[in-house]
């Protein structure tokens, strides 16, 4: 185990300061590149929606655990990406991806999650409530929401600007943490399976969650900062927090986290530091690149290696 799990913030500061032009492709990253990261973790530049490129990155390996927090379609800038669809073809998008998603998990086994966070839940669309209509109909089996609880001073809307009944507008204050299981035998008894069959063999007292995750964050409620320091690289990262809350609760270590929509790498970093193997997609090159620094910057002697077919060079 890594020491990284006595202290609450789990990255280094010079770490999460750091910041790389989003203009320049300063690696020549190329649709169809897959790099390599220590000879473990994989990234690959493509898009979630084309199953070939999940054959491409997970070849005979399979996911343990998903962390992810998709794009809302809120017109925000992401570079390659189109924030800006129609919802039905937004829609369409999510449920391509997280089809693909099951079809490449570890067996079906008990288990097996994923950890969604969603950031739009204000009208007029409950971007939440679709998310739960597709997954149920993929077959997911939804086990809990965890609210991602903000400062109010980043929160979104001003009671006080129209301080009259009917004009009320709360402050979101929260991100949703959607968290479903692969299907377990029987749903409805979800948490007793989780609780007392878990489909593994016997537990390792060794591997516990540990204490100080286990007491600040022992309700669904789970209150920390917002990602400021990458706004010029990224214009929505989460936090490091929330992926390194995730990957404690929900996977062993040396297991497979795959982020269909990696950014700017934070769940690969949490990964990393959490001796686990990420691999992801990531459809921007420019994006690809702040992650290759980002890792780069978290480990000074690593080995980065990209392919493309029969092509290799190492950066």
């Amino acid at each position: 185990m890594t020491g990284v799990q006595t202290c609450a913030l789990p990255i280094s500061k010079e770490v999460e300061d750091y910041s790389i032009s989003e203009s320049k492709n300063k690696y020549s990253i190329e649709d169809g590149d897959l790099i390599i990261f220590d000879g473990k973790h994989k990234v690959l530049c493509g898009d979630s929606t084309n199953k070939n490129n999940f054959l491409e990155l997970f070849r005979e390996s399979k996911i343990d655990l998903l962390v992810t927090s998709p794009p809302n379609n809120l017109k925000i800038s992401y570079g390659k990406y189109s924030d800006n669809k129609d919802l039905n073809e937004y829609l369409e998008m999510i449920n391509k991806i997280f089809s693909n998603v099951k079809d490449f998990y570890s067996g079906g086994r008990l288990g097996r999650f994923m950890c969604v966070n969603i950031g739009r839940e204000w009208g007029p669309i409950n971007l939440p409530a679709k998310y739960d209509f597709i997954f149920n109909e993929i077959g997911y089996t939804f086990f809990r929401n965890i609210y991602w609880k903000k400062p109010l001073g980043s929160a979104r809307g001003n009671p006080t600007r129209n301080p009259f009944p009917r004009y009320y507008t709360p402050k979101v204050q929260t991100e949703i943490i959607q968290i479903y299981a692969l299907n377990p035998e029987k749903p409805e008894l979800l948490d007793l399976m989780i609780t007392y069959k878990f489909g593994e063999t016997q537990r390792d007292k060794q591997e516990q969650i540990p204490k100080f995750l286990l007491s600040k964050y022992s309700g669904n409620v789970w209150e920390f900062n917002t990602e400021a320091s990458l706004k010029k690289t990224h214009p929505a990262p989460y936090p490091i927090q929330l992926p390194f809350n995730c990957i404690n609760f929900f996977s062993k270590e040396n297991e497979i986290i795959f982020d269909p929509f990696i950014g700017s790498g934070t769940t690969l970093l949490a990964s990393d530091q959490l001796d686990r193997i990420c691999y992801g997609i990531e459809l921007d090159p420019i994006y690809c690149g702040i992650i290759i620094d980002r890792y780069k910057k978290q480990n000074p002697k690593s080995r980065i290696e990209i392919k493309n077919g029969k092509k290799s060079r190492n950066i």
